[in-house]
């Protein structure tokens, strides 16, 4: 082997090292600012297809013991409308039942979006023995401005603690990763399977009309001390 195959050879091992600690230290939006910083050096990576930035890569967030939270992908689409155009799931909400149209236009807004910055974060949840989509889970703002948890299930994976998994799971992250002190969840009061859910980790706090859903909620919170204290 020649000088310059062993640098080519060391210099693999270092790339491969490289990324290995990238992947294994960083959040998820460093390690998409990283690969923005290499293509922004590399003219040939800037220059390729615009297409290349839809590329169905999907980048995990968190985990649960089943579950595997990531960002949402183009090949999303038939699970995702199997689940916006249920009546069943949609009902519970509660919200309009989407077309084919509405529902690929709902995910597209969702992909390819720097949420790290922003109040409303929109994930994907899938399985990690079959890696299907099984439904969304999101952070965002409540009404008055306190940091607020949702998910939404296809109604296939109903009745198999996903709920109370990924309720628990988006607790856990939002005070251990985003540093939340308080988290809220709102909920319509009829549907009573995602109120027993929440009622495993927070606290109910107030009814209200809900006039947007045209429904009346059920606000839950729980507080970043008493959820150390209970469960961690």
């Amino acid at each position: 082997m020649t000088e310059g195959q062993r640098n080519t050879a060391a210099n693999r091992r270092l790339a491969q090292w490289r990324v290995t600690w990238l992947i294994e230290h960083s959040t998820s939006h460093q390690l998409l600012w990283c690969i923005d910083s290499f293509a922004l050096r590399n003219p040939p990576l800037r220059q390729a297809p615009k297409r290349c930035n839809q590329l169905d890569f999907k980048m995990k967030i968190f985990e649960t013991k089943r579950l595997i939270i990531r960002n949402l992908v183009e090949t999303d689409s038939d699970d995702y409308y199997d689940m916006m155009g249920n009546p069943n799931v949609m009902n519970m909400i509660p919200r309009e039942v989407m077309s084919r149209e509405e529902s690929d236009k709902h995910l597209n807004s969702f992909i390819g979006k720097d949420q790290t910055l922003t109040d409303l974060k929109v994930w994907g949840i899938e399985t990690k023995t079959e890696n299907e989509f099984i439904g969304l889970c999101a952070f965002l703002k409540n009404n008055e401005n306190e940091d607020e948890i949702g998910y939404r299930l296809r109604e296939k994976h109903w009745r198999k603690g996903f709920g109370t998994e990924i309720a628990k799971g988006l607790i856990e992250f939002g005070f251990k990763e985003l540093e939340m002190e308080k988290i809220t969840a709102d909920v319509d009061i009829k549907n009573l399977n995602s109120a027993k859910i929440l009622e495993k980790f927070m606290v109910q706090t107030k009814e209200f009309f809900n006039e947007s859903d045209n429904c009346i909620d059920r606000r839950y919170e729980v507080i970043k001390n008493n959820w150390l204290q209970q469960w961690l």
